[in-house]
């Protein structure tokens, strides 16, 4: 009998639920794409990221080679190289930048004060709150 796929089994390997997040669907993409599997199609297994997700939990697949494949991609995507042009030119974006959708400047964000206690967002706002502004 097939069993189940376990998230719980799959963190006894990557114990960081990002990280986890992360490889397998980078995993299930590459399947996607072609990529040959030694895992069966079966109940729980008919889509990628369920295949991708035994693979991690049995230990199947190189889970460096896969990080390295990712961060090779990271470094190498468009929005990267924008995020990078960005922060080595002067902080000032100018309207052609802005238009067609360039990254944000890391360097806009540091003065930006997310607990200011003056912001009109409060972000503990319970459910109860929200329905009492209704």
């Amino acid at each position: 009998m097939e069993k189940d796929i376990s998230v719980e089994r799959c963190l006894s390997v990557v114990p960081n639920k990002f990280e986890l997040t992360v490889l397998a669907i980078n995993r299930a993409k590459e399947l996607f794409l072609g990529a040959s599997s030694e895992v069966a199609d079966g109940k729980y297994t008919k889509k990628q990221i369920n295949k991708a997700l035994v693979e991690i939990e049995n230990q199947m697949i190189d889970l460096d080679a896969l990080k390295e494949k990712i961060k090779e991609f990271i470094v190498n995507s468009e929005l990267f190289s924008k995020e990078i042009k960005h922060t080595t030119t002067d902080a000032n974006v100018d309207d052609e930048d802005s238009a067609d959708g360039g990254a944000v400047a890391s360097d806009e964000l540091k003065d930006v004060d997310f607990d200011d206690e003056d912001s009109d967002f409060d972000l503990s706002a319970s459910d109860d709150d929200l329905e009492d502004e209704e």
